[in-house]
């Protein structure tokens, strides 16, 4: 029995701690209904202009922002709007400059990024070592983005990724309450992913 025990708690530590969650719509995309499965996000448009000549030189983002979320226990909005932007690479405010996300080549046209984050949810620590293995206490993210012409204005492509986690089914909490690192963890995982999703967009290549 006690055998079994450790084999079971071996087993949970070794569940994927993030995985992907179907995204739900919140009203900030336009083309909600025609997001396809991208190669690294849950949900992806673009228009045909991308991909074609003259070829995007290169991505700024231009906002980052809380939408529609509330702070929770452990984590405000203004906590996930500056992992977001870190884990991108930018500096800590809008006001430091540092807006490029992804830089191609020297001359053509620039595209901008809006990015919202919509859902930000740490859950909680105690319904997951009850009964995360069934799904409760899961902590959720979601982030939305719309890319443009910086010049024209032009839609370009809409973009979401929602993501959740179960602090390996609660294991992660026995030490204090994982869930606002786990919201850190997965920002860091969606901006990964959107930087990749881009890249192939635009260019047409993997990520390195």
């Amino acid at each position: 029995m006690r055998g079994h025990a450790i084999s079971t708690i071996t087993a949970a530590f070794m569940v994927s701690t993030v995985a992907c969650s179907t995204p739900v719509s919140t009203g900030y995309l336009d083309r909600q209904a025609l997001l396809q499965p991208g190669q690294y996000l849950d949900g992806a448009w673009c228009s045909d202009r991308v991909g074609q000549a003259p070829a995007y030189s290169e991505v700024r983002v231009v906002s980052v922002e809380a939408l529609g979320i509330q702070d929770r226990r452990g984590v405000s909005t203004r906590d996930a709007v500056s992992w977001l932007r870190a884990q991108l690479g930018l500096g800590s405010d809008e006001s430091s400059g540092d807006d490029v996300l992804l830089r191609f080549s020297d001359k053509g046209p620039i595209a901008n990024l809006e990015l919202a984050i919509t859902e930000m949810d740490p859950g909680s620590a105690t319904a997951r070592i009850w009964a995360g293995e069934f799904g409760a206490g899961h902590a959720f993210v979601q982030v939305e983005g719309k890319l443009t012409d910086a010049t024209e204005g032009t839609l370009l492509c809409e973009l979401v990724q929602r993501t959740r986690a179960s602090g390996a089914v609660g294991f992660r909490d026995l030490g204090g309450d994982s869930g606002p690192a786990m919201v850190e963890q997965m920002l860091g995982m969606v901006a990964r992913a959107l930087r990749d999703e881009l890249r192939v967009k635009l260019q047409g290549k993997p990520a390195a």
